[in-house]
């Protein structure tokens, strides 16, 4: 803000040395926590009525690649 005001510079710990002095103290913004709904579920339905499940140990294997 100063810097932007009257185009001068000044390190980080020079200002928190003055504001120690001055008795002046920032007000700092609380982390927003994120919240869950609850009843819901990563799973939807099998529209597509595949059958996933396997009938033996790495029948089934899944590849993707990019070139």
């Amino acid at each position: 803000m100063i810097e932007r005001k009257y185009g001068k510079y000044y390190n980080l710990k020079r200002i928190k040395r003055l504001m120690r002095k001055l008795g002046i103290t920032s007000s700092i913004r609380r982390k927003r926590k994120g919240c869950t709904k609850s009843g819901y579920s990563n799973y939807e339905e099998n529209v597509l009525g595949r059958d996933f499940t396997a009938k033996a140990p790495d029948l089934y294997l899944c590849h993707s690649s990019f070139q």
